[in-house]
């Protein structure tokens, strides 16, 4: 009973037929001559009112309960924990006793075979089954009391006493459970599993808001689980589709030359570095003899898997046209056969620019025809001289099919001893800092490229990309490609043996450790050290394979025995190539393809040992104060990762690593000994 505060009161009542009802009783007093003479009472049934109170207060208690198990089923892409923890909430608030999920196993014609639980809530109230073999691939058959509302995507409500019986009702009395609802879950039209709510206490009536706002939850349950199945699916998707780009990526990589190649005459070093992982920049070098070169670099309209799929084809074009025109190689004739095999196969939206080049070393002569494509650039680090080819040039193949490409847009250049040919796309100046603040075409030529002539011609290409990233342009919006190439040393310059006789190119020494012939050594003079001002170059390709680490030691052992080297100083050299090499294979290459490393020797003063490679970095380990101590507290860590620095560091008196952009460059310096070195066999 509730008293009010002017006398009124809610009473519960009760009528003939014994059925309970709530009223509120108000009294008033009934005066005669001013003096109370009695009392006046009407009683007003409230049922009604207060069961919608009842209800509005379930309603949002039921509501915030949804809204909250709704929220914790998007917390994780792993549906298992969530889904418990939603279904604990939405128990709490309904004050259930048991709550579950169970899922459907369907076959191809979407009908239901078994069911499994899947998740469960239970209060203190109730044992939980959630471990209850029984309840896992119950045969359709045993529960199909209640999948028939279910598949119709109707609830199942019922009083376990009341139904049939049954091997629904059997299972449901096992569990204790005197009342249930069981709603659907269905994903469009699959029907995918349903979730249930249990009384074990009381025979339970569902008030129709209830049952509206649990069937909200069904609803948001479905929804979740569709947009986790479609994320998934976009996931599996997206994740096939990278693999898809790896692997042509892994192509791409392989039609493309190496980071670093011998052309026999000519040593080639690039850094392709496309935006997205792959690209439609394309480069080559195509030897027609010893002494005649074709190198081009182009740049094809769009990016990704487009742009790169013509890369593939553009570059068998070439090849073709080039052979053919071989014998008398000129060429605008040459791009005319381009533009009108391109524009009339591949090009129907897009185009390509193009630095062609033909590199004739021996009137060291430089071809070059520039279709829409930047400038191209020969440094000369001896004379400190930049010269940007940029007088002539031409539209870019794919603007006209019919165009016929001019002898008089070809540019002819002399070629020095020391020139570097340096070829680029413009990916290289497209770059901007964090202003958005572009770098341009007229900064890079006039300034940035100044800085490149104190660099290595192998390095030219990754160092450009680390000076513009220090300048802060390192926003980038389309395929960086570089590459450098020189005249390879032995051509040059004649090898001679140490009393100063010319050595004849017989093949000695060489070795390239290439497929496809590459030669992968270029040898120098062999008469450093003696104070005449006489310098030594060896160059090595290997590939990242142990298989290549004794022919690379062995290539230099044979340059060092022809330069007059005493055989102490040829196995320290020997040594070290072994060691590093192999450490490089182990350490930087764990988990890449197969790649080369280029490996350089020099003779100056001293002769100096340089590795540079594309693997992984990794830290050096520090030198031990005694190279005997060190043997004496070997151990297998050490046999795998310290032995061979130590053995490396014992021969040589100076070492240097630092990584540019993609490349680890790596340089020890082992000492010349002048009474021992340069003697007379």
């Amino acid at each position: 009973m509730k008293r009010g505060a002017d006398g009124n009161q809610d009473l519960w009542m009760q009528n003939s037929r014994n059925e309970q009802f709530k009223v509120n009783l108000l009294i008033s007093p009934v005066s005669f001559r001013n003096e109370i003479s009695g009392f006046r009472g009407i009683a007003i049934d409230i049922t009604n009112r207060v069961k919608l109170e009842q209800d509005l207060i379930a309603r949002d208690r039921i509501l915030h309960a949804v809204t909250l198990a709704t929220q914790e089923l998007m917390r994780s892409s792993d549906f298992s924990g969530p889904l418990a923890n939603a279904l604990g909430i939405i128990g709490t608030a309904t004050a259930m006793d048991r709550v579950y999920c169970f899922v459907n196993t369907l076959d191809k014609q979407g009908r239901v075979v078994t069911v499994s639980q899947s998740a469960e809530w239970s209060a203190d109230t109730a044992e939980p089954q959630i471990d209850n073999p029984n309840l896992q691939n119950i045969p359709a058959e045993a529960v199909e009391l209640f999948l028939l509302p279910l598949r119709k995507k109707e609830p199942f409500l019922a009083i376990v006493r009341e139904l049939p019986p049954s091997m629904t009702k059997e299972l449901l009395d096992e569990q204790d459970i005197q009342s249930l609802l069981v709603l659907p879950v269905h994903i469009k039209e699959r029907f995918w599993g349903f979730i249930g709510f249990d009384d074990c206490r009381q025979e339970r009536l569902w008030s129709d808001i209830e049952q509206g706002l649990l069937e909200l939850f069904a609803v948001s349950l479905a929804e979740t689980i569709e947009r986790k199945e479609a994320e998934e699916q976009i996931r599996s998707l997206y994740e096939g589709i990278l693999d898809d780009l790896d692997t042509a990526q892994t192509i791409q990589n392989y039609i493309l030359p190496s980071w670093v190649t011998r052309k026999s005459s000519l040593m080639i070093s690039a850094n392709y570095l496309p935006t997205e992982k792959i690209g439609g920049d394309l480069f080559d070098c195509i030897e027609l003899t010893k002494n005649h070169y074709v190198v081009y670099m182009a740049d094809i309209s769009g990016h990704g898997v487009q742009a790169a799929l013509i890369m593939t084809a553009v570059k068998s074009v070439i090849q073709m046209v080039v052979s053919g025109e071989r014998q008398d190689l000129q060429p605008g004739r040459v791009l005319t056969k381009l533009n009108s095999l391109l524009s009339a196969d591949l090009f129907h939206e897009n185009y390509m620019t193009l630095c062609f080049c033909y590199i004739d070393l021996e009137t060291m002569t430089l071809k070059a025809l520039n279709a829409g494509h930047p400038p191209m650039v020969l440094l000369n680090s001896a004379k400190q001289t930049v010269k940007v080819l940029e007088g002539r040039g031409d539209i870019p193949l794919g603007w006209l099919p019919d165009y016929t490409y001019q002898d008089k847009g070809v540019e002819t250049v002399s070629l020095e001893p020391d020139d570097v040919i340096c070829l680029l796309t413009d990916g290289v100046f497209d770059s901007s800092n964090d202003e958005g603040t572009m770098l341009g075409v007229e900064q890079f030529y006039q300034s940035t490229v100044q800085k490149l002539l104190d660099v290595s011609s192998i390095m030219v290409p990754f160092t450009c990309y680390e000076i513009l990233s220090e300048m802060g342009y390192h926003e980038r919006s389309d395929d960086y490609t570089f590459a450098a190439i020189s005249v390879s040393p032995d051509v040059r310059k004649p090898l001679q043996s140490r009393d100063g006789v010319t050595v004849g190119d017989d093949g000695a020494g060489r070795g390239d450790g290439m497929s496809g012939g590459d030669s992968g050594v270029s040898r120098g003079a062999g008469s450093a050290g003696r104070g005449d001002g006489m310098g030594g170059q060896f160059f090595h390709i290997a590939e990242t394979v142990f298989s290549q680490v004794s022919p690379a030691a062995e290539a230099c052992e044979l340059y060092l025995h022809e330069s007059g080297f005493s055989e102490m100083t040829i196995i320290k050299a020997k040594m070290v190539i072994s060691e590093f090499l192999s450490n490089i294979i182990k350490h930087g290459y764990r988990e890449k393809s197969k790649d080369v490393v280029l490996i350089q020797v020099d003779i100056t003063d001293s002769l100096t040992v340089t590795f540079r490679d594309r693997a992984c970095f990794w830290e050096m380990p520090p030198k031990e104060d005694s190279f005997s101590l060190f043997f004496d507290s070997l151990n297998q860590e050490k046999s795998h990762s310290g032995r061979g620095m130590q053995m490396i560091y014992s021969v040589t008196e100076d070492h240097s690593r630092r990584r540019c952009n993609q490349i680890n460059e790596t340089s020890f310096t082992i000492a010349i000994n002048e009474e021992r070195d340069f003697t007379d066999p």
